[in-house]
């Protein structure tokens, strides 16, 4: 049996599956900004603790671009913690 997909349908699943890839594009650099952040927190300062992993983790793009130039201006851990406190 033939299944009939209208033009509307079409145009919808496509608009439905650009929006789905846009979203794990999205999710995807979040992903690798925070690893990148990570990473540098652990060369700067060693090991980031579990709970500014957790909070790096869960911040914003705009956010981890801004942690990843403050770091620069860190001189330990707890001000990588300040600044976190900051963001709630």
């Amino acid at each position: 049996m033939a299944t009939f997909v209208t033009s509307f349908e079409e145009l919808a699943g496509k608009e439905g599956e650009a929006r789905g890839e846009a979203r794990g594009l999205a999710a995807g650099l979040i992903k690798g900004q925070s690893i990148l952040v990570l990473r540098l927190l652990d060369r700067r300062f060693g090991a980031p603790p579990p709970e500014v992993q957790q909070r790096v983790a869960a911040l914003s793009s705009d956010d981890l671009i801004a942690l990843g130039e403050a770091l620069f201006d860190f001189v330990d851990m707890d001000e990588v913690r300040a600044w976190l406190q900051m963001r709630d």
